[in-house]
C-alpha cells in the first residue's frame, strides 16, 4: 500500500470517521443540559474576559480589538489542540493499529475532524461578535471557506508527520506541550502582525500565523497581503510533501514503534 493508496482509504472512510468524531464529543458532554455548546459558552467567557481586559491594557478601541481576538483566539484553539494531540494519535490507537487493517491517515483525520466539529461549536462566537459589532460582508467573507478546507487540510498532514516523529520520539510530546504557551504570543491572536516593528521574523518563520490571518482578514472582509498568501500556499505544499512521504515510506515501521 503507497501512501495515495493510504490517503485514498481514509477518504473512502470519511464518513465513518465523521460518526466517531461527532460520536466521540457527544459522549463527552453526556447528560450535560447544553453539550457540546459548553464550548461556546466557554469560548464567549474567554473573548469577552480577553477582550475588555487586552483592550484597555493595549488601549484599543473594543469594537476593533474583539472582532480581531475572537477570530484569532477561535482559530488558535483548533491549531493548538490538533498540534498537542497530534504526537500521541497512533500511540492512542495502538490496539487497533496492531490488530485492524487500517489506513494510518485514518487516525489523523479523526484526531482532527473531532477539532473541526469542536472549531464549528466555537465559530458560533464569531458569528454573534461580527453581528454584535455590525462587521460588513462582503464578497471577500465567503473566500474564508476554501480557506478554512486549506487549513484543515494543513492540520491534517501536520498530524500525520507528528504522529510518525512522536510514535518514534517520545519526548515530542511533553516538547510541544511546553512550547505551546510561547507559541500563542508570537502567533498574531493578541494583536495583528502589522502591529510588530521589531523581530517581525517570529511571524515570518511561523506557520500559524499564516493560517491565523489568512481566516482572519478573509472573515473581516479584506483580502490578505501577497506574502501571506504565497506563504500559506507554500506551508500547504510542504505539509503535503512531507506528509505524503512519511506515509510512503515510514507506515511500516509504525507497529514496531508502537
Amino acid at each position: 500500500m503507497s501512501g495515495f493508496t493510504d490517503l485514498a482509504g481514509t477518504i473512502k472512510k470519511s464518513r465513518i470517521i465523521f460518526f466517531f468524531a461527532k460520536s466521540d464529543t457527544q459522549a463527552r458532554y453526556k447528560r450535560s443540559i447544553l453539550g457540546p455548546f459548553w464550548l461556546t459558552l466557554g469560548t464567549l467567557i474567554g473573548v469577552l474576559g480577553l477582550g475588555i481586559v487586552w483592550s484597555q491594557i493595549l488601549n484599543i478601541k473594543s469594537d476593533d480589538f474583539i472582532p480581531n481576538l475572537t477570530i484569532g483566539l477561535v482559530c488558535w484553539q483548533l491549531i493548538s489542540n490538533c498540534i498537542a494531540e497530534s504526537p500521541s494519535v497512533f500511540m492512542r490507537y495502538a490496539s487497533i493499529i496492531k490488530n485492524s487493517p487500517q489506513p494510518f491517515s485514518f487516525y489523523p483525520a479523526l484526531l482532527v475532524s473531532r477539532h473541526i466539529i469542536n472549531f464549528a461549536h466555537n465559530f458560533v462566537v464569531i458569528v454573534l461578535v461580527m453581528l454584535y459589532y455590525s462587521i460588513a460582508i462582503n464578497a471577500n467573507t465567503f473566500l474564508v471557506i476554501p480557506a478554512l478546507i486549506l487549513v484543515f487540510i494543513n492540520l491534517f498532514f501536520i498530524s500525520i508527520i507528528l504522529g510518525f516523529i512522536g510514535a518514534r520520539y517520545r519526548d515530542l510530546e511533553p516538547t510541544i506541550t511546553a512550547f505551546l504557551p510561547l507559541l500563542f504570543f508570537i502567533t498574531p491572536i493578541l494583536y495583528k502582525p502589522t502591529q510588530i516593528k521589531v523581530a517581525s521574523w517570529v511571524i515570518d518563520y511561523n506557520p500559524f500565523a499564516y493560517y491565523v490571518t489568512i481566516v482572519r482578514d478573509l472573515l473581516l472582509g479584506k483580502i490578505p497581503e501577497n506574502n501571506f498568501i504565497i506563504g500559506f500556499v507554500l506551508i500547504t505544499v510542504i505539509t503535503m510533501v512531507v506528509g505524503c512521504i512519511l506515509l510512503n515510506y515510514k507506515r511500516k515501521n509504525i507497529t514496531f514503534w508502537l
